[in-house]
């Protein structure tokens, strides 16, 4: 039962259906067999009466967050943060650009820097990432995400979460699991928003 959660988890869709009361849990998925799957799942492992049943501190629920709890497209917006990060530094110095990556970036945006490989890609990120306190790089993350707009949408990356994974995580939270992200994206990255956004405490 726990390997169907997970797969059906992999599987969620955006899609809203009007046929589920604000009543019911996971209001805006469809009536779907992976709806109907988490809700029986969970129903099972919260029944002390279920040979399934599962004690609170042992109910845990792990999630990725790029492309899951919240977009990925048109790039991890990590990766976004660290190209504004360098253009910024590039604005205020001009002659960055005859070096990499801020040659790369003012020739071809972010995927110029990709196709120079990771040698590019890490070189954006020490732009970005290296020679500062943690304190410094979280104040950094937090004024950006106050001031970016993603690029097709214009919204907040902030805003840019996913309704049903909202529902899901304050589901599971409301049935007693503790809710983790476990994430390629950097912790101190992550740190900044994801209580806000998710609930998911920074520690």
């Amino acid at each position: 039962m726990r390997a169907i959660f997970f797969a059906v988890i992999a599987a969620v869709t955006l899609a809203v259906s009007p046929d589920l009361s604000a009543s019911e849990p996971l209001v805006s998925w469809t009536d779907s067999d992976a709806r109907q799957a988490i809700v029986q799942f969970v129903s099972a492992v919260t029944d002390e009466s279920s040979s399934d049943f599962v004690p609170k501190p042992d109910r845990i629920a792990v999630f990725d967050n790029d492309g899951t709890l919240w977009a990925e497209q048109p790039a991890y917006f990590q990766a976004l943060y660290a190209a504004d990060m360098a253009k910024a530094k590039l604005k205020a110095d001009p002659a960055l650009a005859a070096e990499s990556p801020f040659k790369e970036l003012a020739e071809g945006g972010l995927g110029a820097v990709a196709s120079g490989g990771h040698e590019a890609l890490f070189g954006l990120l020490e732009v970005s990432h290296a020679n500062i306190t943690n304190a410094e790089f979280q104040a950094s993350v937090a004024q950006w995400l106050e001031s970016a707009r993603h690029p097709t949408t214009g919204r907040p990356y902030t805003a840019m979460v996913y309704q049903p994974m909202l529902e899901l995580l304050d589901y599971l939270k409301a049935n007693g699991f503790s809710t983790w992200i476990v994430s390629g994206g950097g912790v101190s990255f992550i740190r900044v928003w994801a209580e806000d956004a998710y609930g998911i405490p920074k520690s």
